[in-house]
């Protein structure tokens, strides 16, 4: 292989990508954690009995439904944005699990990732990139970050679940941003729905 291999050039792209997978496939453990402590069911059983579950959002539809009968206030609150912000990193997760490294036709000659591609597509298409999404080192690297800030959030939710006395002061200073947005978001909404006080002047 020469210098301008592209396989040689694609090779941190591609450890990106690896990476990135990886992170994800914690998440799902994640998820699978949160599940054994939602139900209280024997930490190994728990991941064996989610784990027979293939649909990834299948197994968010049983969280949601433990969340929604059990589960604290604060994580009833985030977690349709937090379910649903998983849902979509699933399918950004897809892209990098189905791709073919290509080189783009412009001056830079850039190597990219371009999800599902396949001459099938390139010929019912047209073109090499007519709706087709192309996914640069940097755009690999910011999908990866955001499955760990899920993760963080998954981590999040879990310590909800367990029973403190006295929860730490600091412990709103942990709450990742998502977390806090989506709590701040559906406090905002509560109160619009709020009926307007009655004036205590006579």
């Amino acid at each position: 292989m020469t210098a301008n291999d592209p396989h040689i050039e694609a090779e941190p792209l591609l450890l990106e990508i690896a990476r990135s997978l990886e992170e994800f496939s914690r998440i799902e453990w994640d998820i699978a954690t949160l599940f054994c402590q939602l139900t209280g069911i024997q930490e190994q059983l728990g991941h064996i009995t989610i784990a027979s579950v293939v649909s990834f959002e299948a197994r968010l539809a049983i969280c949601t439904n433990l969340i929604a009968d059990c589960g604290p206030v604060d994580l009833k609150t985030a977690w349709p944005a937090l379910c649903n912000d998983l849902i979509k990193a699933l399918k950004k997760r897809n892209q990098l699990a189905h791709f073919n490294i290509v080189r783009r036709s412009t001056p830079d000659r850039r190597i990219v990732a371009v999800p599902y591609f396949s001459l099938g597509r390139v010929s019912i298409t047209g073109t090499a990139k007519k709706g087709m999404t192309e996914l640069t080192l940097a755009d690999v690297k910011k999908r990866r970050l955001h499955f760990r800030e899920l993760r963080q959030c998954l981590t999040w939710a879990s310590i909800q679940l367990i029973p403190l006395e006295e929860p730490p002061a600091e412990s709103r200073a942990l709450v990742p941003n998502l977390v806090r947005i989506a709590l701040e978001k559906a406090s905002q909404k509560h109160g619009e729905h709020q009926p307007p006080r009655q004036s205590s002047e006579a």
